[in-house]
This record gives C-alpha cells, structure tokens and sequence, in this order.
C-alpha cells in the first residue's frame, strides 16, 4: 500500500478543451470542462451519467479556490443574456455558490443557490458584449464545492435552456456540433 505525503500534489486532470463557436446565429455554449484555466477548480467525472457531462466543482471547506476562467471570441456585438447550469447540492444551506464575470462585467447573480437541489439553469443577466476575444470567470465564494456544468450566451431574449436530460443532450449538440452518438475510437479489451 502507497502511503500519501501531505502536501504533495497530484496531476490536474483536465480535458483537451473545445473551441467556442458561434454555430447557431446568436448563441455560445462553453461546456465548464473546456475551460483553458481550471484555477482551483477540479474537473467531476463521476455523474456524468446524471448531469450528462463532466462540470467543474470548488472543492475545499470554507476556503474559496482561485478562479476558472477561459477565453473565446464574440463573432458580433451585442446585448447576451447569460444562462449557467449549477446545482444548489444542499437545500437548507446552499454552500456551493459562486459568481460569474463575462468580459469583465460580473453578475448579479448569485449561482449555486437554487430552490432546488437539481442541476438547474439559472439567469445570470444580460452583458454587452464587443465582438472579439473575451473573458468567462467563475468566482467561487464560499470554498465548499460550489458546481458548474455550462454556460450559455444568447442574444435571444426568449430563450432559457432546457433542463430535460434528453432535450439538454439534444440542445447540447445543436449548439456545439458535438455527435450524439459516440465516436468509434477502435477496438479495446479494457478501457479504464
């Protein structure tokens, strides 16, 4: 049996991240995991049957973790009303929360504070964006595992992502062009 040192650090898991495009007029999606930087953020895998895809978590007790952040491009200006999928993972006290800034402009809202403990979208208000590159952060507050799955901009003011697992997937893949049907990647004996 491997006996752990205190204080040694273990390899960042962290996923090859996917370019943030424009594919339907009007609409981002930035999946959590695809984030350049995870800060003090750590990549969750074990639900992904659940939540439908890996998301971020702010795993400390009571310290809050340095930020995650990444960067895309705004193919045209505009008025972007913010949408994130978080999970208030206590009711009574919803511990988890956390605040996000789109090209430097934070959020009122406070996420991770649902009346719900669902994976749920919750409307992070509106930002005026200037096309080129920009910055999405996520701002942990409290430093007991706060929860991000995604995010999603949109200049259609009457849009609010679906929660339904099924639709999410199908919404998922409208707006990011990935397959939703997995990719043969050969022949295994063993995948672990």
């Amino acid at each position: 049996v491997a006996v752990r040192k205190i204080g040694i650090q273990f390899p960042v898991l962290k996923k090859a991240a996917r370019e943030v495009e424009m594919l339907q007029d009007g609409f981002l999606w930035l999946d959590a995991e695809d984030f350049a930087d995870y800060g003090g953020w750590k990549i969750d895998t074990q639900f992904v049957q659940f939540v439908g895809s890996a998301y971020l978590i702010a795993p400390d007790l009571g310290a809050p973790v340095a930020d995650a952040s990444t960067e895309f491009t705004v193919p045209k200006a505009g008025t972007y009303r913010l949408w994130v999928r978080a999970k208030n993972w206590y009711l009574a006290a919803a511990p988890g929360q956390f605040r996000v800034s789109v090209g430097g402009q934070r959020s009122e809202a406070i996420f991770g504070k649902a009346d719900t403990e669902e994976w749920v979208w919750q409307d992070g208000g509106e930002f005026h964006l200037a096309a080129g590159r920009t910055r999405l952060v996520l701002h942990d507050l409290t430093g007991y595992y706060a929860r991000c799955d995604a995010s999603v901009l949109t200049t259609d003011s009457g849009y609010k992502p679906p929660n339904q697992p099924e639709e999410l997937r199908r919404e998922r893949s409208r707006l990011t062009g990935l397959p939703l049907e997995p990719v043969p990647a050969g022949e295994f004996d063993v995948i672990v």
